[in-house]
This record gives structure tokens, sequence and C-alpha cells, in this order.
């Protein structure tokens, strides 16, 4: 099932949408039936079984070999056990992002794991055993298009391979109200109890459980060949989720138990419901793992998941949760049991030092805590063992994986200081730029401190981002004492902070008098220039998006909200929406966001004071910058900086009217109109 990554050295056709694959692009190659499998990556990602890949699966061309070396690829498994003895082909930048876009694709978060609504005539549910609806010929009903088949709505919620809610479900909006009223009904998303293990017939599906090792017909098998248990969204052979020790309940009480045979239900034997479910339980790891911590001082500023670098290793001291894994201090900073450490399972059998020493960092870390401070930050600490108690850190030639973390932050994050030497020490260099020799061009590195010093030039001469304030709106604070009479009012967001000279601060324009501003298409030139940062190329599908959409010319600032395009789902919106303003198209949407991260990243220290962050002080290693990084949770300073970088103007709408304007809108720069509405983000096609 190994899939191999390389840049492709030939013309060639995807075997999903069968468009050409340009010389140069990321690919992926694999054998399928004896036949070559040759996809775009991001065409790869929309097949079924993405989610079920190993490290060991995911290859690499190499570029150059180790002497000892005959094979020309690597898997992922190895080279992040040597990364100083293999020399990748692809570069940095492009291996962080297959690393990121398979931990997606394994939490199931990716566009193939939402489904699609559509009005379908003879709906072919793929649940029903392809059995045709008796709905009459020619007429249609609502139909969702999932991982390639087609279901009725309760079929699908039935397979309970699905967790969204019905406004996330793709062309939602076009819907009619029945419709939408009919999904609502269905489909509600509940992260934190969804769903309870229940036994099903197998689709032929792979076991989800990344220590399977069912063994059938004399050789591995992680295809479930009769019945499995799904449990959120995933599906695992019996056994292994008797194994896992994710739910505290016995065999007998998962929902359809009765369905099984009585072969079956002796793979349940050892589901047992425990009164020491809720305890912790302290041991030596037996094989490298992930900790479930999200901001894991281990992973030196990356994801603590799959496909990341390990950061618990074999024979470290670690806590087990609810199937969970941590290191002592990372468990006792996810504040998850109120239990005394004395009253751990398996303490007893520690040694008097390492108990003495768990005391003292239990001890340590409540002490941090009541100050406020992260457990991260202690001095003691080593950035190749975060755990305090580890061993020789041995590398681990077991290729079998831990459990990934349930939250986690997905954006590689790297710490100003030295990187541990078990962590992929070629991938970053921190004596030079990261992302370098990246498809993000070489614009995403250049210095902009000449930018930002225009920039600052023209908020000292009274233009630049007019965003209106918020933080006022919302505590119905719309007068000001200090307006002088004729001028516009500036007024910073931060009242509590020193402004400095260089700060580049949003500000707010008080509309003395009623402003319209023209809008009109991007020029070719802007749009060419600014999809080069990110290797995308220009496609005249651009200018139809907005001749069928866009249906105004003026902007005037007291305009109200009319309609939006129905982007698929909130997730990663924003960057959808500007997906669509640059190419005509939703699918760039990631190549996007992972571009502007990159240009945070490498460029954060120019960025100056904005809206009372001072990037010049702000460490890359610090929670405030891993946040701000991540794009999750867009702010002022984040739509400051884009329209910066790109020459452009964002007017974002809340509550049905103009709230914010960013970038300088003095001069004649692009403009996109988007609408907020509680993260999720829209274009504006129409005004009132």
């Amino acid at each position: 099932m190994g899939v191999r990554f390389h840049y492709a050295r030939k013309l060639c056709e995807c075997n999903e949408c069968g468009e050409k694959i340009q010389v140069g692009a990321l690919v992926s190659f694999y054998h399928q039936k004896n036949q070559s499998k040759w996809h775009h990556f991001d065409c790869f990602l929309k097949q079924r079984n993405v989610d079920e890949y190993r490290k060991s699966d995911i290859m690499f061309w190499m570029k150059r070999r180790p002497y000892f070396e005959r094979r020309s690829t690597v898997s992922l498994e190895e080279y992040d056990k040597h990364p100083h003895t293999f020399q990748l082909a692809i570069t940095p930048a492009e291996l962080t992002k297959i690393r990121k876009l398979f931990a997606l694709a394994k939490e199931h978060k990716t566009e193939s794991f939402i489904p699609w609504a559509s009005e379908m005539a003879n709906l072919n549910c793929h649940d029903c055993i392809f059995a045709f609806s008796n709905s009459v010929v020619g007429g249609e009903q609502l139909g969702l298009y999932f991982q390639g088949n087609n279901y009725h709505p309760k079929c699908l919620l039935k397979t309970r391979k699905v967790n969204v809610d019905a406004k996330e479900i793709r062309n939602y909006d076009s819907l009619s109200e029945d419709d939408k009223k009919h999904l609502g009904e269905l489909f509600k998303k509940n992260d934190d109890a969804f769903f309870l293990p229940c036994c099903i017939p197998s689709d032929d599906e792979h076991c989800s459980f990344l220590k399977c090792r069912e063994k059938h017909c004399h050789d591995y098998d992680l295809r479930i060949r009769d019945h499995g248990i799904r449990y959120q969204t995933k599906t695992y052979h019996l056994k292994c989720f008797a194994l896992m020790g994710k739910v505290n309940m016995d065999g007998k009480e998962i929902e359809n138990y009765n369905i099984l045979s009585h072969s079956q239900k002796l793979c349940l034997q050892k589901l047992k419901k425990s009164d020491d479910f809720d305890i912790p339980l302290i041991e030596k790891a037996i094989r490298n793992d992930y900790c479930t911590l999200p901001d894991c001082p281990a992973a030196n500023g990356r994801p603590s998941k799959f496909p990341w670098p390990y950061t618990i290793k074999q024979d470290e001291l670690q806590i087990k949760y609810r199937g969970d894994n941590y290191h002592p201090r990372c468990f006792k900073s996810a504040k998850k049991s109120k239990i005394d450490i004395k009253a751990f399972l398996g303490y007893d059998s520690l040694n008097q030092r390492t108990k003495q020493m768990l005391e003292e960092n239990y001890e340590d870390t409540e002490m941090d805590n009541e100050e406020g401070e992260s457990s991260s930050d202690d001095d003691d600490s080593d950035d190749s063992n975060s755990s305090d108690f580890g061993s020789d850190q041995m590398d681990d030639d077991n290729d079998i994986e831990g459990p990934p973390a349930k939250k986690s932050k997905m954006e590689p994050q790297m710490q100003d200081g030295n990187v541990s030497d078990e962590i992929i020490q070629n991938e970053f260099d921190n004596d030079q730029e990261p992302f370098d020799g990246t498809n993000v061009k070489e614009e995403m590195s250049e210095p902009i401190i000449s930018q930002m010093n225009t920039l600052n030039e023209s908020y000292n001469a009274g233009v630049g981002p007019q965003i209106i304030n918020r933080r006022e709106e919302r505590e119905g604070n719309q007068e000001s004492g200090n307006q002088v009479k004729g001028e516009p009012e500036i007024v910073t967001l931060d009242d509590d902070d020193e402004v400095e000279t260089n700060e580049v601060r949003p500000e707010i324009k008080q509309e003395s008098v009623a402003e319209s501003y023209n809008f009109d298409v991007p020029s070719g030139d802007f749009l060419r220039s600014t999809l080069k940062k990110f290797d995308i190329e220009h496609t005249n599908e651009v200018y139809t998006f907005y001749g069928n959409n866009i249906k105004y010319t003026k902007i005037p600032a007291t305009a109200t909200l009319c309609t939006t395009f129905p982007t698929s789902s909130s997730i990663d919106s924003f960057f959808k929406c500007l997906s669509l303003y640059f190419t005509g198209k939703e699918e760039h949407f990631s190549v996007i966001k992972m571009g502007i991260q990159a240009y945070f990243f490498s460029n954060s220290k120019t960025f100056g004071i904005i809206d009372g962050i001072d990037f010049s002080k702000l460490q890359k290693s610090s929670l405030e910058f891993q946040k701000f990084n991540e794009c999750n949770e867009l702010t002022n300073a984040h739509f400051t900086i884009i329209c910066s970088w790109f020459n452009c103007r964002i007017g974002i709408f809340s509550n049905g009217r103009l709230s914010g304007k960013y970038g300088n809108w003095d001069e004649k720069h692009p403009i996109f109109l988007i609408e907020e509405n509680n993260g999720f983000y829209k274009p504006v096609l129409a005004l009132n």
C-alpha cells in the first residue's frame, strides 16, 4: 500500500482528474492491481484510503542515496530515525506539506470527508446495496455524495462515517428550505461524545488502529473482512478495538453486539469495564510514540502526532490515560486528572529516585501553573528529552506507531533555539531562512522592511488600513471625546499600550461624509504576480468567476450585505475566499494558506508592532506566535500583513455591514469583500 512522492520528470496524466501533470510538479506514484497510478498531490488526497497509510508506507525519492543504501527511496519512518543520513529529492517545505495533509486525512479533516449535497434523479444509494430509490422516474430527491458514493442522508448518517453540522455540508446554501430543514434534523456535530462504538458489517475497509498487526493468510492484512467496530468515524478490527483502551465498557455493551457470531464475540472478551479506567498508568514506553499534549515541548514547536517525528522515545517514562500517552510533565500540564501521582497505577513499581523526581516535577509544575508560566520553560528541561525521566532515547526499530493526538496544531512551528538531533535538523536550519528552496517563490522570503517603512510613512500621513473598532462596537461605545473637528479620528485598538514610532497599527476612521470606492476586476498583472508567490498557474477561469458572480462596481462606505458566494465549508474558509478571488476555484486554498504561513514565519521579525503585538520581540517558539501562525483564528494583524504583502484592500462585512477595512484604501489597489460570520468567511457577491 506504499506511495512514493517526488517531482514529475516527464509529462503524464493524472489518474484522478485526467489532466496533464506538468514536469516539476509534486506527484504521487504507486501500484494498484498491477497498474501504475500517477496523481497530482491534491488529487491523491481525494482517495478513500489516504487516512490508512502508516509512516512506513510514505516513501520519498532520494536526491543522493547513502553509499550503503541500494534503494532509491526511503520511508518517512526511516527518515525520521536518521534525518542526517538521507537527502530527499523534495524540498523541506514540500515535506512539511505532505506531513500536514496526511495528518489532516488521518483525523478525517480534509475535504474528502465532508459530504456534498445535491438533488439526484433515481438516487443510487451505496448503503442500500445499490438499490434504486422509489422516487418517480425523472423526479429528483436529496442525496449526499461522499468518498465516491451516493447516499440517502439517513443512510450516510447510519454509516457513522461523518461528524459534521448540516451547514458544513458542501452546497448547503443552494438547497431548498425543506432540504435544509431535513439535513438540519439529521446532522448535528458532536466533537465531545461522537459516537459510541458500534458493531457494523465491514465495507472492506482498513483498520485504523496504528498498532494493528492482525495476521491473515501468513501475512499482515489491515483489511476488515467481516464485522468491525465503528468508533468516532473510524473502523477497527474487533480485537484491535478491544486492545485500544479508549472506552470503559464491556464488549457486550457495544451497540449491535448481538449481530456478531460466537467467534467474533470472543474477540471482544478483553474489553472489560474497569474501576481503574480513570486512574493514570505510569510506565516505560515500549516503543517510540506520540505525546497527546498539543504543545508538547519535545515536538520543538511542531505537532506531536502522526506523521511528524515521535516525541515519546522508547524506554522513556510515560503516562497512559484513557488510551492516550503523555510525558509526565505534559500530563500534568493537560490537567486531565486530579489524582495524586502516588495513586497512579505502576507508581509503586518505580525505584525511589524516580519517585522523588516525579514528585518534585509535579510540585514544580503546580508552581508554574500558579504563576501562569508554561511548563515548557523549565530551565532544567532538555530539548531532546522533555519527559525529564527518559533513558538513552535509542531509536526504535519497531515500526508500530502510537495513537495520534486528538487535538493538535497542524501547522509546522519552530523554536528559535537549537533543535534536538532526534528532530529533523535537515528540514529547517536555524541559521538560515526556513522554507528555503520551496515552491513558494522568492517573493515570500524577501525582506519587507522597506514595505513596512513605506506603510509607516503612509500612517503618519493619515492613510493606511482603516478598521472599525469591533471592541467598541460590541460594547456599544461609538463615541470619542478627542475627535478633532473636520478630521477623521485616529484611535489605536489597544489603548493600554504605549505608541511607538515604528508601530504598524490599525487605525479607526470615523466616516464624516459618505464615501464610495470604485471596484474593478483585478488586473492580469496583479493576479499573475500574486499567484507566482504560491507557484499557482494563472488561468482565465478567474474572470469567469468575476463575470458570473460579482454584481457591484461601487462600494459605498454605508453599503449593506446582499448575497454571498456559497463556499464549501467553514474549514479554512478565508483562504477559500482568496483562492476564489485569485483563481476562480476553491481548490488552491491549502497552498495559499501554507504560503502565507511560510511568509509569516520567515518575515515576522520585520513586521514591527501591529495591533499591540511586537513581532520583533515575539519568539517563534512562543504559544502566541504559534497561535498566530496557525491562522485558524484570524485577527486584525493577519489581515493587515496580508494586505501589505499582496498590495490589496480587504473589506470585512459582519452583521450585514462593512465593519473592517484593511490595506491602504486611499490607493487604487484591488479590493476583496468578504463576509465573516462566527469564523465562516464567504466572498461578497452583491450589495444593497
